[in-house]
């Protein structure tokens, strides 16, 4: 499996709003990518994402977090990236701020895992963050296609 099976352009999204909270952002991205299913799926996809914050911050550094969630009621693992026209202030208890969010929504699969371990690692590298921090959005999809 490859990056591109799990990380499409149009996964892509450039939010607009300044938010206040978390929740806020996770309802608008579940709102937008998730905007086939039933309102009470989408709530339960918002509270994983919300409860998986408060297991540990996801912030992996310069202006970057990567939240995830495991569901059996996704119909398709997926990576989605979030770009933040404001960084969201204070993202964890270290008062680091977000302005992009990396999203994985993954049902169990071990393929999809293999792909995204390869993924996430490759995230782990200062040099890459510092790469990633400086791209503009209409470029960002190009830069994680190319770099994996």
């Amino acid at each position: 499996m490859r990056i591109q099976d799990l990380l499409k352009r149009s996964n892509l999204i450039k939010l607009s709003k300044t938010y206040e909270s978390k929740e806020f952002l996770f309802i608008d991205f579940i709102n937008h990518f998730f905007d086939r299913y039933d309102e009470s799926k989408k709530a339960r996809f918002v509270l994983t994402l919300l409860n998986r914050e408060k297991m540990g911050s996801t912030y992996i550094g310069k202006q970057m977090a990567l939240a995830h969630m495991i569901s059996s009621e996704i119909e398709k693992s997926q990576i989605y990236i979030c770009f933040l026209k404001e960084p969201f202030l204070e993202w964890d208890d270290e008062e680091n701020f977000v302005k992009i969010v990396i999203v994985y929504c993954l049902r169990n699969n071990v393929d999809e895992f293999e792909t995204i371990k390869k993924f996430s690692k490759r995230l782990a590298y200062e040099t890459i963050k510092n790469e990633i921090s400086s791209v503009e959005y209409d470029n960002l999809y190009d830069y994680f296609i190319n770099k994996n």
